[in-house]
């Protein structure tokens, strides 16, 4: 019994001491990413290259004009100038691998090329030809990568030029489809 209120005792000590530490800190979200002034729908970060991506419905984000998506410095919490304007919301997004990024939503243009709901931006800030002329008849809601394969998820029926319901599998090297899922009918 002894024991048991001994270790009892050290796991509140703990407990009240990490409190009071984080409490000491007073951690917020503005400390790490200026503020937007509209609704964020996304946040992921480049572990390689300590770059945050903030992607929502809004227009400005720290003051700086930022139409949907913005780069994020992770060391000083300020925005990368040279995002390209999106003409939509943003629902998705995830590091390329190479400073860059794929991002998904219900968007046509990004920059000022023709884009439709699914488009990678290098580490620069510039739209690749990636899926250059690749439209869905929908969004695009989710987007995951395992090696050289994407995965892409949304409400659409099509994508490209090959018939796939809400759910597609692409090769990252070429951006063509690396597998049909017609069976996926959400």
């Amino acid at each position: 019994m002894k024991q048991t209120l001994q270790i009892g005792f050290v796991i509140l000590l703990i407990v009240i001491s990490c409190s009071y530490s984080f409490a000491q800190k007073n951690i917020s979200v503005l400390d790490y990413i200026p503020e937007p002034n509209g609704p964020v729908t996304y946040i992921t970060k480049d572990t390689a290259t300590h770059t945050l991506y903030v992607a929502g419905d809004f227009t400005t984000v720290g003051g700086v004009t930022h139409t949907t998506g913005a780069f994020i410095n992770n060391t000083d919490g300020q925005p990368i100038p040279g995002f390209p304007k999106i003409d939509g919301p943003v629902n998705t997004s995830i590091p390329d691998g190479n400073g860059g990024w794929y991002i998904g939503g219900d968007f046509t243009h990004v920059g000022d090329r023709e884009q439709y709901d699914l488009t990678q931006i290098d580490s620069a800030g510039n739209v690749t030809d990636f899926f250059k002329g690749m439209k869905t008849d929908g969004y695009v809601n989710t987007i995951c990568k395992n090696n050289s394969t994407l995965y892409v998820g949304g409400q659409f029926t099509t994508i490209g030029k090959n018939a796939s319901k809400y759910c597609a599998v692409l090769d990252s090297y070429t951006g063509g489809s690396a597998l049909n899922l017609e069976g996926f009918n959400g």
